[in-house]
């Protein structure tokens, strides 16, 4: 016979049903130098499969006992013996079929050590100059060690591994695992960059600077004698406050004190009776900020359309949340509901009740929205609805005022856990959609 494929090796993915693998187009294959394993990517596992128990042999192939598992490899490996085993006689006729035979043999050899160099083993391209030195140290002087090539001559060597293992702080870590660096800085509770909000107060190593745009408690709680006259005079020295600046004590910054009033600021110890009004909003080139302007906020007003008005981006610390509709109409015989939410609307867990007076007094309940009144009419509305914070928990107490064209008044009250904190809330009409009218929103601390 000839050997016409250089195949030593053929491997199949079983899908779980199959049992017939063949083994072409491998030449010479026979039940005794064909061996079959079936190979695991999942764990590495490699099972030499027995002759007779886990498959036959037989029709150009294998057919297992058992289909093997989905996703198994099936290798089907000529391996033939590296044995001369023939005799040749001297003066005896040319013994042609047992030297063919032979020859087979010598080919089938060649062939399955040419799979393991050529396909399975890391060779050197035909380019390579080879390597100088390829002795690597004896077994008891590289174990656990790692397979090195030198950065000089590219020759393998074999290099230990640092066993120093250091502890990383649980800070770190936590930075470390983030999938972006500002991300890891809001997870240790540093301020990333300009615009970011910082969850605390700041402690300055020295006093507050314009450069800075910065005060602190010490900046204002430092004892001076002289007085203040108006804006545009020059402040020798910080302001005595009696307590840390806080809104109760209408206390801020240098702008706060610097702008012109019609009534003078005394000296440090003095009280004042009422609010200070800056000349313009308080920005950094002021050095000024106070909770009244930076803690509140407004979004719209929209025309209402569509069958819902979404409002989206309150920010997580408003404990009180203000919708204000005018003019709201709808094109069925229907009223506005509202529904609140944290990452998304939610639609169940509602306790709400909702009053009309405007034929006759009518109520209705909902689990599943606030509702605004009691009865549906078709008609136009006006309405303020006031959310408000359980400072101790994320349940919202709901509570609505308006009125309607009839002419008459309308009221709602309810509560919900948000479970989280609220960020955004949907004004809409359980039918048709709305035909007029400008919904906005407020928040503040």
């Amino acid at each position: 016979m000839t050997v016409s494929s250089e195949v030593a090796r053929v491997v199949h993915t079983a899908n779980g049903t199959a049992t017939f693998f063949s083994y072409a187009p491998m030449d010479g294959v026979t039940p005794g130098n064909l061996k079959v394993y079936l190979f695991d990517p999942t764990t590495g596992a490699l099972t030499l499969q027995t002759l007779g128990t886990d498959y036959t042999f037989g029709s150009g192939g294998v057919t297992f006992t058992a289909a093997p598992p989905s996703g198994r490899r099936v290798i089907l490996l000529r391996q033939v013996e590296l044995l001369q085993p023939d005799v040749y006689k001297t003066n005896a006729p040319f013994p042609a079929a047992v030297t063919e035979k032979r020859l087979d043999e010598i080919v089938k050899g060649l062939q399955q050590i040419n799979d393991v160099v050529q396909n399975r083993s890391i060779i050197l391209p035909p380019g390579d100059a080879g390597f100088s030195s390829n002795v690597l140290p004896a077994v008891e002087n590289r174990k656990g060690g790692v397979l090195y090539f030198n950065a000089t001559t590219g020759d393998p060597e074999a290099k230990q591994l640092a066993d120093t293992i250091v502890a990383v702080s649980p800070w770190a870590m936590s930075f470390l695992t983030q999938s972006t660096a500002a991300a890891g800085l809001s997870s240790i509770g540093a301020v990333a960059k300009a615009g970011d909000t910082m969850t605390g107060l700041l402690t300055l190593s020295g006093a507050p600077t314009a450069t800075l745009h910065a005060a602190t408690k010490g900046y204002v709680d430092t004892e001076v004698g002289t007085r203040v006259a108006k804006a545009g005079d020059t402040m020798t020295g910080p302001l005595t406050l009696p307590g840390a600046p806080t809104a109760a004590n209408h206390a801020a910054t240098k702008a706060y004190v610097d702008t012109e009033v019609d009534a003078r600021v005394a000296k440090s110890g003095d009280t004042m009776t009422g609010f200070l009004t800056l000349h313009a909003d308080p920005t950094a080139a002021m050095h000024a900020v106070t909770r009244q302007y930076v803690d509140r906020g407004t979004a719209g007003p929209v025309t209402a359309s569509g069958s819902a008005v979404d409002f989206t981006g309150i920010p997580v610390w408003a404990n009180q949340v203000r919708v204000i509709g005018m003019s709201v109409a709808a094109t069925t015989a229907v009223l506005p509901r509202l529904r609140v939410g944290g990452t998304s609307i939610l639609t169940t867990g509602y306790t709400s009740a909702g009053t009309s007076t405007a034929v006759a007094v009518a109520s209705l309940s909902s689990t599943t929205e606030f509702l605004l009144a009691g009865q549906d009419v078709t008609t136009t509305c006006h309405f303020v609805l006031t959310l408000i914070k359980n400072p101790n928990s994320n349940i919202w107490l709901f509570q609505s005022n308006g009125s309607i064209a009839e002419p008459g008044t309308i009221r709602g009250t309810g509560w919900i856990n948000v479970g989280a904190a609220l960020q955004q809330l949907r004004i809409f009409v359980p039918s048709g959609s709305f035909s007029s009218g400008n919904i906005w929103v407020e928040w503040r601390r």
